[in-house]
């Protein structure tokens, strides 16, 4: 029986953790592997979601130290599922929680309706009290009708009482045969997608004190162990100060910057950045995987989908390479790169396309004088060339510019296609996720309404934007940035940026983006797990790369691709 309060629980957990370290005269690594299970297995109570969303912050903050020691543990004993099993349990706790109120309870519901009927009213309450959207649905509504007896509490107390009572259906579910692993932490097996194989590897970048290891998931679902001799998390705050010292004196700040970029002093030392990030991270990686050759075809280059953990979420691994040298090798030769949050955002994306691949609709939003904002004059011409690229292909396209993008225009036309085009400016916020949100016309387009209103079919988001895979380096493991949340949304793969970009620069990337697109569509030699972007932003970027130069990091760089 568990005794005593989450906290203390967790402090005696990792009392037994440090002492089975130390003292190995008492270890075994069956010992030490049961110790950090339970310091996995008490998080989420310390991630609590009855607490505010200030304090799950904090708390997730201090737990990333714990997972990561973990996660060192079981691979030095060789015990690479479980690494896995832990990095994805350990990570991402508040993107979890709110995911699992979009769970379909289909299954539930032929089996046990009322449990259903009781889970979906508590959802939709728990939903409205941690992110209120601007406008309810009716299922909002409904659930507030179903639970009166909340209203007269304080939000706080409300909060706590629906997390209380969200516990308590849970723990009826879990009682039920056939159903005591709900919503718990999954083994490997069922972390991968169910339906299809993975694109290429996925590579698990594991920070600790010790030593830093990469995790090596094969397609078809085996593990590899890469340990990164090189690389010290110490090494690796040192490589992100100097990375954000050089976006800071390059002026990268916000969309529509289109100053000349002129070489500074530190030139030369974000280029030593990118050849640590390549000697000591990606080149031992590409080198186990046997992926060290270059091929000039880009369609036959390997796919790579990394999954960072600490200071490496914030450096762009996809830029790595030697460019002190002619011809030096570069991490793009050899892969096309792709991120995730963790593996099963990756799965979810992979099986809801392989079910169903739906017929490209496009969503052009643009605003190129968003009031109160500076402006973005190349907005406008990057809508018209788009406009221009569909019509050739015969895609349907809407395009929504200026004061026709207003935010319930915009809610209502997204049902009704599968791609969305957002050319804006990006507002993040780094205290409540889901209100990070997109500048309209007349307001915020925010996380929070995106996820009471995009459908299944959701396929494909361009958040031609600034800094919209940029995540707070406070709670790295957390993946608070827009592309994390288009894929919590529903989208399955995500182009967006780690850093600002250029007005002048946005309207060439995103043309040769959409037309390699459409071509790797009409060409029919996708997998039924892919959907193309990956490969069609690999070379978007290359064309602008050709035309600024290799070494303008600044400007080529920032372009990324999230899940599939």
């Amino acid at each position: 029986m568990v005794v005593g309060p989450p906290s203390e629980r967790l402090d005696a957990a990792g009392w037994a953790v440090r002492t089975l370290t130390d003292y190995h005269e008492f270890s075994t690594p069956g010992r030490l592997l049961s110790a950090h299970s339970l310091v996995i297995s008490i998080l989420p109570e310390i991630v609590w979601l009855g607490h505010g969303i200030k304090r799950r912050f904090e708390e997730s903050s201090t737990a990333g130290s714990l997972v990561t020691s973990a996660v060192h543990a079981a691979v030095g004993v060789g015990a690479l599922s479980q690494a896995v099993e832990w990095l994805e349990a350990g990570r991402s706790f508040v993107w979890s929680q709110i995911l699992s109120f979009r769970n379909r309870l289909d299954e539930l519901e032929e089996q046990h309706p009322d449990l259903a009927r009781r889970l979906r009213i508590v959802h939709a309450q728990l939903q409205s009290s941690i992110h209120p959207p601007s406008h309810p649905n009716s299922e909002t509504i409904a659930a507030e009708q179903d639970l009166p007896f909340l209203s007269s509490h304080t939000e706080a107390d409300r909060h706590r009482g629906l997390a209380i009572e969200y516990g308590r259906i849970l723990a009826d579910v879990r009682r039920q045969p056939g159903l005591e692993g709900y919503l718990l932490p999954k083994k490997l097996v069922a972390l991968l997608p169910s339906s299809e194989s993975l694109d290429g590897h996925v590579v698990f970048l594991n920070m600790h004190d010790c030593r830093c290891h990469a995790l090596l998931l094969a397609p078809e679902g085996t593990l590899a162990t890469v340990s990164l001799s090189e690389l010290s998390l110490d090494k690796a705050k040192k490589l992100r100060s100097q990375w954000r010292l050089y976006l800071r004196q390059h002026g990268v700040r916000e969309r529509g910057m289109t100053t000349q970029h002129r070489p500074q002093s530190n030139d030369t030392a974000v280029i030593r950045v990118l050849i640590c990030i390549w000697e000591w991270i990606v080149d031992p990686i590409l080198q186990a995987l046997n992926l060290n050759e270059r091929n000039p075809k880009s369609d036959c280059i390997p796919h790579v989908t990394w999954c960072p953990t600490g200071p490496l979420t914030q450096l762009p691994l996809h830029a790595a390479g030697k460019y002190d040298v002619d011809d030096g090798p570069h991490v793009y030769d050899f892969v096309v790169s792709s991120y995730t949050p963790s593996l099963s955002a990756l799965a979810r994306s992979v099986d809801a396309i392989a079910k169903q691949r739906p017929h490209p609709s496009v969503l052009v939003v643009t605003q190129s004088d968003t009031p109160g904002l500076s402006p973005l004059a190349g907005t406008a011409l990057e809508g018209k060339r788009l406009q221009e690229v569909f019509s050739k292909s015969h895609i349907s396209s809407s395009v929504l510019n200026g004061e026709q993008a207003s935010t319930d225009t915009v809610r209502a036309y997204l049902d009704n296609h599968t791609w969305l085009h957002l050319a804006c400016h990006g507002l993040q916020d780094p205290k409540d996720p889901l209100q990070s949100a997109f500048a309209l016309h007349d307001g915020r387009l925010s996380l929070a309404d995106l996820m009471t209103t995009t459908a299944d079919h959701a396929e494909l988001a361009f958040l031609s934007a600034c800094q919209t895979a940029v995540g707070d380096e406070k709670i790295p493991e957390e993946s608070m940035h827009l592309a994390a949340g288009m894929l919590a949304v529903g989208y399955k793969g995500v182009i967006a940026t780690m850093w600002s970009i250029r007005d002048d620069d946005a309207p060439l990337v995103v043309e040769a983006y959409y037309k390699k697109l459409l071509t790797l569509r009409a060409s029919s030699r996708l997998g039924k797990a892919e959907t193309g972007a990956a490969y069609a932003l690999h070379e978007a970027t290359k064309q602008l790369r050709d035309k600024v130069g290799e070494k303008e990091f600044v400007r080529w760089a920032p372009f990324v691709h999230f899940g599939i």
